[in-house]
């Protein structure tokens, strides 16, 4: 079976639905890449401390308005400074009271992850899933292209 024979959608050729494949690749690759960047600099530059969960909130997320819940924590800096900061917090369950391992970045307040591999490498680690199957499927439909053109040419 050719690509052009499991392609139902009119006006759509194979080379269509490999040029859709390349940018999900570029753009899961992209995220791969930024993610991982700011969860290692994060590992290799931070400073880790124990924060009190102070407030849990909840936000709607997305076209499906899921509830993700904020915490709200605040923690002691290495240098003996009170510092308070939110993290998404959609993979444990806390109680106002709590204590949790972050991990922060001195010189950034804005870079503050619990201490937890899901929060450090959860979304680099998705999105390295995502590139390495839209990459297969790049190849799966680039080969079936070449074989069914080479098919309908050498026929003729």
């Amino acid at each position: 079976m050719s690509l052009s024979d499991q392609d139902t959608t009119p006006g759509r050729p194979g080379w269509y639905r490999i040029i859709t494949c390349f940018l999900t690749v570029t753009i899961s690759l992209g995220a791969c890449i930024y993610t991982t960047y700011h969860s290692w600099i994060l590992v290799s530059r931070g400073e880790r401390a124990t924060a009190t969960v102070t407030k849990i909130e909840t936000v709607k997320v997305g076209t499906d308005n899921l509830d993700s819940p904020i915490w709200h924590v605040k923690f002691p800096t290495a240098n003996g400074q009170s510092r308070q900061a939110t993290i998404d917090a959609s993979f444990s369950r806390v109680k106002v009271g709590d204590t949790i391992n972050v991990l922060y970045d001195p010189t950034r307040t804005d870079q503050v992850l619990a201490d937890r591999w899901i929060s450090l490498w959860g979304w680099p680690a998705a999105s390295a899933f995502l590139f390495f199957c839209f990459l297969g499927e790049t190849f799966r439909l680039s080969r079936d292209l070449m074989m069914s053109h080479r098919g309908t040419t050498t026929k003729q």
